[in-house]
Order: C-alpha cells, then sequence, then structure tokens
C-alpha cells in the first residue's frame, strides 16, 4: 500500500541524513538510510493512522482521502504537503530515532556547537514528540466535534491506544526524563 509521508516531510526539526552527494556521504550510506526511513514509513504511517481512527475509518480515510470531503477536511489535521508539517511525520521520525539510539554506533549522538560534545538525540525527539501530542489533541477534539460526520457506529473502536493515552486519557507529554 502506498504511504502518505514520504522523506520530504523529514525537515527542520525531523532532519534525518542528507541526499547522496552532500556532505561526502558515500552513496550507498545515504541508500540505507532511505531505505530504513522508507521501512520506518511503512510501518509507523498505518499504525499510527489506526490508532487515531480504528481500523475501519482507516480504510476509509486511505480510499477517500483526495475524493471525499470529510477526509480531505481531516487529512488537513495530519498533513500539510506545502509546510511538511505532520503529526504522522513526527511519529515516524521518534521512532526512526528511537531505534537509532538503541542500535549499535554512533551515529545518533548529536554534537554540541560549542564544545563538540555528545549530546543524545533526546534533546530532538522530546519537542517533535510533544509537537505530535499537540496535534494528536487537535485532529481527536476534530472528530469529537464532528462525530456523526465520521462515525456511523456508536462507539468506535481505538484499538493500541494505551500508546499514546495516559490513565486520565488524553495524550501524553515527554521530558527530559521520559516521563
Amino acid at each position: 500500500m502506498a504511504t502518505i509521508t514520504d522523506q520530504t516531510y523529514f525537515v527542520r526539526e525531523r532532519l534525518l541524513p542528507p541526499a547522496a552527494g552532500e556532505v561526502g556521504l558515500p552513496t550507498e550510506a545515504v541508500t540505507t538510510e532511505n531505505t530504513l526511513l522508507t521501512d520506518f514509513i511503512n510501518t509507523y504511517e498505518p499504525k499510527f493512522l489506526k490508532l487515531i481512527l480504528g481500523d475501519v475509518l482507516y480504510t476509509e480515510y486511505i480510499s477517500g482521502r483526495t475524493t471525499v470531503d470529510k477526509w480531505k477536511t481531516f487529512d488537513a489535521y495530519m498533513f500539510n504537503s506545502l509546510t511538511k508539517e505532520s503529526c504522522v511525520a513526527d511519529y515516524i521520525f521518534f521512532y526512526y530515532w528511537q531505534n537509532a539510539d538503541t542500535t549499535v554506533g554512533d551515529g545518533t549522538h548529536l554534537v554540541n556547537g560549542d564544545a563538540k560534545t555528545r549530546v543524545s538525540a533526546t534533546v530532538r525527539l522530546i519537542p517533535v514528540w510533544n509537537r505530535m501530542v499537540e496535534d494528536v489533541r487537535k485532529a481527536l477534539a476534530f472528530l469529537s466535534e464532528n462525530y456523526s460526520t465520521y462515525y456511523a457506529v456508536e462507539t468506535p473502536n481505538y484499538e493500541g491506544w494505551d500508546t499514546f493515552i495516559h490513565y486520565d486519557g488524553t495524550p501524553r507529554y515527554m521530558n527530559q526524563f521520559g516521563i
């Protein structure tokens, strides 16, 4: 299945390895990174959208996102192809770097510009995750306000929502301590 997110969404705070030929990176290394990113997009985009919509609405959304007005409207909460803002890309970025930060090697440590000391990628992950939480809250509020437009059944199924839901039922933020 084709994804909505592509590698062009990974800019600014979500910046990943440079394109081939930039900064002297060998083409093979960049291709490997791009393949890895593609794998993460293919895995985490549908997972994220299913967490928000459930399986049934996810299927409706994917088939009607460019043709059905209600899904075009919802799509604006998930993706902005002009500015490349996307809570879906934020979610993918988080898991991409979380995986990279626990992989053997030294490719994910950031360098402090002044002291040239290594710092954890966590300083990049937390703001991206928290922005994603804000966007999820907006999307859920939108779905709630327009419940009858999106849901034909009495109670939607949010399988797997434990990733976001805290005991009080709201998506949760992160801090440097992982709490």
